[in-house]
Parts: structure tokens; C-alpha cells; sequence
């Protein structure tokens, strides 16, 4: 399918571009983390009580707290579009490269610039943010100009697939995270408010404890190793 990523500044249609980066997918939950695993890590293959309905929806609570936590998408990836904008214009800075931080990391080993008078594929390592890019001032042509000309003064967009690129590529330590998570949130509902457990303290000292499922249960602690500075 073609899609075109220029505008127009004289009326004249801008020829199509096809677009180099794919469209993102959903993964399956199911195959990234099956029920019966769950079932055999919480102790509950016996227990009826425990509903299959209820387990997915405490794993899907469970991949999106470690999503917010780690910033990595891990159940999902997306064609993504960022703006960048050069520290400076090339005649203040001889330098030839600058860097650009994206704020996901990327999925594929190649990321799409454009904007007037460019359209490149740039080289960037999978499961990094870091992407070098050419410093220089793009030459404005009349007949390719696209949203970056909004976005400021030798500004330019770069797109590319953020993300994990397939499930195989989820880190096992995000699983071990989702699976105390989930046993946590199995054995504690939430009807009993931990923080007033110890009632003959409570008047006379800090409420101590937490229903953070993500906290009490140590699930933080696995995903801390994952969490990566953008």
C-alpha cells in the first residue's frame, strides 16, 4: 500500500512514497505466557475458584505495569513517528553527526528519515534508542515538503518500529516480573487492606505495607534490570 509523507507547496501532488517501515502487531498473549504456566507457577491446576478469565486479566495487568515501569513495549509494536530537531545549524557547528535519543527502542536494524529535501534510511542497533544522524541543513525543494516544515527550523521526522520485534525477543526476566505479579494479585484480591492489619498500632504509628501488586509482589525487582536511561 502507498502512502505519501509530502505535502505540497505549489498545488503540484506529490508523488507517493512508499512507506519502508512495516505496520506494528499485537503479540499473543497466549503463546507469550500460556495459562497452564501460569496455573503450575501459582499453585492453582485444582482450584476452580481461580478462573481462567480471571488469570488473563491479571496478566494483561501485569505486562502493562511493566510496560509503565520499564518504558519497553513488550506485548505490542508500533510504527512510530518522532520530530528531531539538530542542536544546531550546520554553519554555527562543523560537527558532521549529532545524536537523536528515540524514546522506544527500536525493533528493526534501520530507521526512516525524512522531511525537506531528505529521505534516507539511517543504520541503528535493534534494542537501542541511540541514532546517529547527519548534521547538515536540508535544502527546502518546492515539490517535497512534508509536516516537518511545522515543526521548526531544520527539523526533519524519523520513523521507525518500536519495540520488541517478536515475542522470542521479550527478556525472560519481564516473564518471572508478570508471574509474581499475578501470584500476588491470585492471593491477595485486595478485600484485606494490608496497611491495617496490625490494628493496634495503627493510631499510634505510620500505616506500614502496600497493595502495590507490582511492589509487594517483587515483580519491580525483576523488571528494575530492564529499565534503561532514554
Amino acid at each position: 500500500m502507498l502512502r505519501s509523507v509530502a505535502g505540497s507547496l505549489t498545488g503540484v501532488p506529490p508523488s507517493p512514497v512508499t512507506i519502508p517501515i512495516q505496520e506494528g502487531v499485537s503479540f499473543d498473549l497466549d503463546e507469550l505466557l500460556t495459562i497452564d504456566a501460569i496455573r503450575t507457577h501459582t499453585k492453582t491446576e485444582d482450584i476452580p475458584s481461580v478462573t481462567d478469565e480471571q488469570l488473563k486479566l491479571y496478566r494483561k495487568a501485569a505486562f502493562e505495569q511493566a510496560e509503565l515501569f520499564t518504558n519497553l513495549l513488550l506485548i505490542k509494536n508500533i510504527r512510530r513517528e518522532e520530530v528531531v530537531t539538530p542542536p544546531r545549524r550546520f554553519i554555527d557547528d562543523v560537527r558532521r553527526t549529532f545524536t537523536h535519543r528515540l524514546k522506544y527502542a527500536a525493533a528493526e536494524p534501520q530507521v526512516f528519515v525524512y522531511g525537506p529535501g531528505t529521505r534516507e534510511m539511517i543504520s541503528v542497533d535493534i534494542g537501542t534508542h541511540k541514532v546517529i544522524l547527519p548534521n547538515r541543513i536540508f535544502a527546502h525543494m518546492v515539490f517535497d515538503c512534508c509536516r516537518p516544515c511545522s515543526d521548526g527550523p531544520g527539523a526533519v521526522r524519523i520513523m521507525y518500529l518500536a519495540g520488541m520485534k517478536s515475542i522470542n525477543d521479550v527478556p525472560a526476566g519481564i516473564i518471572v516480573g508478570v508471574l509474581k505479579y499475578i501470584a500476588w494479585s491470585v492471593s491477595n484480591p485486595g478485600d484485606v487492606l494490608k496497611t491495617v492489619d496490625n490494628r493496634r498500632t495503627v493510631g499510634q504509628d505510620f500505616m506500614k505495607g502496600s497493595n502495590d501488586a507490582a511492589w509487594a509482589s517483587g515483580a519491580i525487582d525483576e523488571w528494575r534490570k530492564y529499565v534503561r536511561e532514554i
